[in-house]
């Protein structure tokens, strides 16, 4: 796969000092030692790298975003890629420990899809969702522990 060109175009600046257009063996190795283990070059799957930006981003452990992503797609059951309040009702069933959906109060299900879906747009994206259930895991786990 090629080197993206971001990577090519600002290691390339470094690596001509004397803008020759030419680069000596020495340049080239430290240009590939600086390039090699980025994200861009070491991770080809740009759902892979997505994964570790929003581990990154939001500070959450790698595997828990993994993890959330197949949880994600056990609830998005039209494969859209995003959850909607109807298939929100189910994630809800399972975080609460409810056999019905019918058993949990419409309003309840709005007012918690509300306080997921941070942008608004009426869908919930795996950002959305995996922030949103972290947060709901993690305080579950903390209150076992006391």
């Amino acid at each position: 796969q090629p080197t993206p060109k971001h990577l090519f175009d600002n290691q390339w600046k470094l690596l001509d000092k004397v803008a020759c257009g030419f680069a000596k063996f020495e340049e080239f190795l430290l240009w590939s030692v600086n390039v090699a283990f980025t994200q861009e070059v070491a991770v080809e799957d740009a759902s892979e790298r997505s994964l570790r930006d929003l581990a990154r981003k939001h500070g959450f452990n790698l595997l828990d975003v993994e993890r959330m992503r197949g949880v994600f797609a056990k609830f998005d059951a039209d494969g859209s890629g995003e959850v909607d309040i109807e298939e929100f009702k189910n994630v809800l069933c399972s975080v609460m420990k409810v056999k019905e959906a019918s058993d949990i109060p419409d309003v309840t299900v709005k007012r918690y899809f509300r306080e997921v879906d941070i942008d608004g747009s009426g869908d919930i994206s795996f950002e959305e969702f995996a922030t949103w259930y972290l947060a709901v895991h993690n305080a579950h786990t903390k209150q076992r522990q006391r």
